[in-house]
């Protein structure tokens, strides 16, 4: 490389940045691969009848209580963790509100502020990562999937279904 740095003229310090920041991408790429070995259901549907639409829900914020949640609560729930300041969640947030008008009278849909350091006994308990970090929980409060960041509303409504029937 430093006959072609030398013959071409360029700079190696010039040079340097940008091989780093190829770097980094490569490894960026590789981490977000990762997330496939990780227990979280698939987006693939092995269903073939059609899923209901999902309504366009609420674009506002609702911050449950921590204290008042109960992972073993009889019901089916969707925990999410958000932070008023992300942009994911605030993209997310219309879908799941929908999700929530479509199922929540048959599950239980729970949104906990990651800011708030109420939360932070049921962030080390489920393993919360980053945020928006959605649990979906079965009655007796058993994991039953997963999902960190931006998750495709069919992929969540495929795994509620699935959970609820």
């Amino acid at each position: 490389m430093s006959n072609f740095v030398n013959n071409r003229r360029i700079n190696p310090q010039i040079l340097l940045p940008f091989v780093a920041l190829a770097l980094l991408s490569a490894c960026a790429g590789a981490a977000e691969l990762s997330f496939e070995d990780l227990n979280i259901p698939s987006s693939q549907s092995t269903a073939t009848e059609e899923l209901p639409r999902i309504p366009m829900g609420s674009s506002a914020f609702r911050a449950d209580d921590p204290a008042a949640v109960r992972l073993d609560s009889g019901r089916v729930q969707l925990i999410e963790f958000f932070a008023y300041w992300c942009s994911t969640c605030k993209a997310m947030a219309p879908t799941v509100h929908g999700l929530e008008d479509l199922y929540g009278d048959r599950m239980t849909f729970t949104y906990l502020d990651r800011d708030d350091p109420a939360t932070q006994s049921l962030r080390s308990q489920l393993g919360y990562v980053y945020q928006p970090h959605f649990f979906l929980l079965g009655p007796e409060g058993s994991l039953l999937g997963q999902w960190r960041g931006y998750v495709e509303g069919e992929t969540l409504q495929q795994a509620i279904l699935q959970a609820i029937e």
